[in-house]
């Protein structure tokens, strides 16, 4: 008798080539699902620490105001030019206590000389200023971002919004 006769007899067989395909395409499919899952997770994980990384901004920037003293014109006075964490900076716009560059020759009694474009503050999609003291926020995972927060490139952008009563990503405010 044959040594295969003899292996089929006693019940052990080997996988054909039908039964192979189809485990490694189970297995292709799981692996891409897991993949993907994944990704999201990671996102989600990244936006949780933007949002953790402004929030502690944001707090030694309002205790600035309450002991009586002026907003900082960029973050790295404040030594909180931190990065976010897809490596980009955070960004950064004073509003409150800066004036238009008209205003501000005016207020001073000396002739205008234009030191730079008006601070442009972030707006929602009614155009409303989405906060009155400053902006501060992240452009998210593309890299982008517009003024309005109802742009495409805008919507994954983590903000601080409402004067400091919501953080999180543009598209959800």
């Amino acid at each position: 008798m044959s040594p295969r006769l003899s292996a089929q007899r006693a019940g052990h067989r080997g996988f054909t080539l039908v039964e192979l395909a189809i485990v490694l395409a189970v297995v292709g499919v799981l692996a891409s699902v897991a993949t993907t899952k994944y990704q999201e997770f990671l996102e989600r994980a990244r936006v949780a620490s933007a949002i953790a990384e402004m929030q502690g901004i944001a707090r030694m920037l309002d205790s600035l105001q309450i002991d009586g003293g002026e907003l900082p014109a960029t973050l790295a006075e404040v030594d909180a030019a931190l990065d976010d964490p897809w490596g980009r900076p955070y960004e950064y716009l004073r509003i409150a206590g800066t004036l238009p560059p008209g205003q501000a020759a005016l207020a001073s009694g000396l002739p205008h000389v234009s030191a730079g474009p008006e601070p442009k503050p972030r707006k929602d999609g009614f155009l409303v200023p989405i906060n009155t003291d400053y902006d501060l926020y992240s452009r998210g995972a593309d890299g982008e971002s517009e003024k309005q927060l109802d742009r495409q490139v805008s919507r994954d952008d983590v903000i601080r919004a409402a004067n400091g009563s919501y953080f999180g990503l543009a598209r959800n405010f």
